[in-house]
């Protein structure tokens, strides 16, 4: 009904990145190029009228990034559990562009990890500040991130996509990054030495509204046995997820997780993953059976990790 062939294709994709990481001053540049080639064995007459069946894709980007820090010995604070502080600051700046010889939109999407590409110039201005203190005690003392503060702002030129409800960056790979101009924001706050709780935000300003946010949280109720929860809502989906399990060490080997997520908009069950992980020498084995009340599906996998 979309429009797309029926039948199978045959597809050949390759990547390259090559970087330049530089040192001037105290600020560490990486300068780099991206090219990617694709090729199909037809053409994409039928779906869109592109008659080529060669895809050449590039990025050409840089990346901007410094750190400086600042030592407040006297902090003491039994309530927040704080041992001396530690302020650190890592400004950051990423420059990117990213073409294609084929408009993304007139290849259907087989995989979102080769068709799924996103055109255009952006630049994210951001940073992260992370407090650290000490635990543990005399003789014990141990350094951890108390607070982690990540703020970004992403500015997208108009031939990207900026139409996209729910904006993403990667900086990682930036041509996968989808949307327009916008701001994130996550948090990770480190309660105690067992109780920790994590949010992020996502602000579109392509549609003058928080698109997505996020808030959770994780408890080691004894050295076996981990509970979570997490509630995300998607403006644009009228989504509100409700998610929490628990994450339980049956022996050194063996581990079993269970994950119950709920559509608070439908008032209704969406999914329940129950997973068993066998922990090998150098690998681990996990078997997981997932139940999707949306799809109406059941599944069951078997997944390896080096």
């Amino acid at each position: 009904a979309a429009g797309v062939p029926s039948g199978y294709r045959l597809r050949a994709d390759t990547r390259h990145e090559v970087q330049s990481p530089l040192k001037i001053g105290d600020v560490d540049l990486i300068p780099y190029a991206v090219g990617r080639a694709t090729v199909y064995d037809d053409d994409f007459s039928e779906f869109s009228g592109e008659d080529d069946n060669a895809r050449l894709v590039s990025t050409l980007g840089l990346r901007l990034h410094t750190q400086v820090s600042r030592v407040y010995d006297n902090v003491e604070d039994r309530l927040l559990d704080l041992t001396r502080l530690r302020h650190i600051i890592e400004p950051r700046v990423d420059l990117f562009w990213t073409g294609s010889t084929i408009d993304p939109r007139d290849i259907p999407v087989y995989d979102p990890d080769v068709e799924g590409l996103h055109e255009g110039f952006g630049v994210r201005l951001g940073g992260r500040n992370i407090l650290q203190t000490q635990r543990g005690g005399p003789g014990r003392w141990r350094n951890v991130d108390w607070l982690v503060l990540g703020t970004d702002f992403v500015l997208r030129s108009d031939d990207a996509d900026v139409q996209t409800e729910l904006a993403r960056f990667y900086s990682y790979r930036p041509e996968y990054s989808p949307g327009g101009d916008h701001f994130h924001t996550d948090l990770m706050w480190m309660v105690t030495d067992t109780l920790a709780t994590v949010g992020d935000l996502n602000y579109s300003f392509e549609n003058d509204r928080v698109a997505q946010w996020r808030l959770g949280m994780s408890l080691q109720q004894t050295p076996r046995l981990r509970l979570f929860t997490d509630f995300s809502e998607v403006d644009q989906l009228d989504s509100r997820l409700l998610s929490y399990g628990f994450e339980y060490e049956l022996t050194r080997k063996y581990n079993i997780r269970l994950n119950h997520t709920l559509d608070l908009g439908s008032d209704d069950s969406r999914s329940i993953e129950i997973a068993l992980e066998r922990k090998l020498p150098r690998w681990r084995l996990q078997v997981v059976a997932l139940i999707d009340e949306l799809e109406d599906s059941a599944a069951a996998s078997l997944i390896t990790e080096a």
